[in-house]
């Protein structure tokens, strides 16, 4: 059957109706967006002169609020992401804040963890108390130099940003905000030489202490070490810079970084894509610009276990549920060292540790050091999270 000239008037009229609808919602939800864009603007800002005042307790706050901000309009992004065209500038604003927020909670936590170090050293009542802050002090120096790259990366980016799309003042991104940004830059160069200056003054009053980097890292000898593609184990054996076919805790910071920097992390990234790519001739064939490989925590904490193990380490995945709001249910690695809280402060100081009760999960007993694939430095949950704030669900 025809439909009658009235009818098809009614349907056009209709569809416009629905058309005019939808723009109109869309233009409600963009200056949410943008108005959410300028919060996030406005808590980074703050949150660089709390970092640069060194206050930890308003830090926290501020890039809690950027953090908070930044979920708030991905969530609004992803309901209109048919209208693509209407929000490029705010997804390229969104990469931009999130590549910021990710320094900024790095240098809190370091320079929050820097400080509170030396003001342990400085007030313990015994020397031997001193002596198990100083593995802490290293990694977490390590972790401070290694930041100074992250940190200038992310300043060039903003830079290119700027210069590329100059159209996206509208987000917050502007010449003014890329200098408070880059003021981030002399105070932490100032930060990064006064704590390693006084890091090499507090471990010259040690020394007969021995340096964390240098200590070999307990094995099994009787552990089999894991079947793996001939060139994933060339790969492992390229780390083992002293050919020992031992492990030492210097290498293993080595292996952390190298990963951090050369493996992205995405929560809902294809399983086993790590290994399937080390193992390709293919991917060591292409050019190191150009290889990409994105990874969730599961299979970056795999992807050190199977290290771990390939050097007889007792290393396993371990699943954990958060205790409270401020932290995230997520994958870890966990490497056994010793069968006694004591023997573990002699092997790694005041470390952060998981305690395992083999009966229950299936594994060895015993004090576990923590590598947490989501965390800045080796050794530490991602923000500095206590171990106390989670529950140990699985061990794989």
């Amino acid at each position: 059957m025809k439909m009658r000239a009235w009818q098809i008037a009614v349907v056009g009229i209709m569809a416009i109706a629905l058309i005019s609808t939808s723009l109109i919602l869309v233009r409600q939800t963009q200056p949410a967006i943008s108005d959410e864009l300028l919060h996030i603007k406005a808590s980074i800002e703050d949150s660089v002169e709390a970092i640069k005042a060194e206050d930890p307790n308003a830090a926290k706050v501020y890039v809690s609020e950027v953090w908070s901000s930044l979920n708030k309009v991905k969530g609004l992004i992803e309901t209109e992401n048919e209208f693509k065209n209407e929000t490029k500038n705010f997804k390229t604003a969104l990469r931009t804040y999130d590549d910021i927020y990710k320094i900024l909670i790095r240098l809190h936590f370091l320079s929050k963890e820097a400080i509170a170090l030396q003001n342990a050293v400085e007030n313990v009542a015994s020397s031997s108390e001193a002596l198990l802050q100083l593995p802490q002090i290293e990694v977490i120096g390590r972790g401070l130099f290694e930041s100074k790259v992250y940190l200038i990366t992310t300043i060039v980016g903003l830079d290119l940003i700027l210069e590329v799309h100059s159209d996206i003042a509208e987000c917050g991104l502007n010449d003014e905000f890329r200098n408070k940004v880059n003021e981030l830059t002399p105070w932490f160069l100032n930060f990064l030489s006064n704590f390693q200056e006084k890091s090499t003054e507090t471990l010259s009053m040690f020394p007969n202490y021995e340096n964390l980097g240098s200590r070999e890292i307990p094995v099994l000898k009787e552990m089999q070490a894991p079947n793996l593609e001939a060139i994933v184990g060339n790969l492992f054996n390229l780390v083992d810079e002293d050919n020992s076919k031992t492990w030492n805790w210097e290498e293993l910071q080595s292996f952390f970084y190298w990963i951090k920097w050369k493996i992205g992390y995405k929560s809902d990234s294809e399983e086993n894509r790590i290994m399937q790519s080390f193992a390709n001739p293919k991917y060591w064939e292409t050019p190191a610009e150009m290889r990409t490989i994105v990874a969730n925590d599961g299979d970056l904490s795999a992807l050190y276990a199977t290290f771990l193990n390939y050097f007889s380490v007792d290393a396993h995945i371990a699943s954990l549920i958060s205790n409270s709001n401020n932290a995230k249910d997520h994958f870890i690695c966990i490497a056994r060292i010793s069968e006694t809280s004591e023997e573990f402060s002699e092997k790694v100081g005041n470390m952060p540790f998981f305690k395992i009760n083999g009966n229950k999960f299936g594994i060895s007993s015993g004090y576990y050091v923590i590598i947490d694939p989501l965390s800045d430095v080796p050794f530490y949950l991602a923000g500095g999270e206590n171990p106390a704030e989670f529950t140990l669900d699985a061990i794989l």
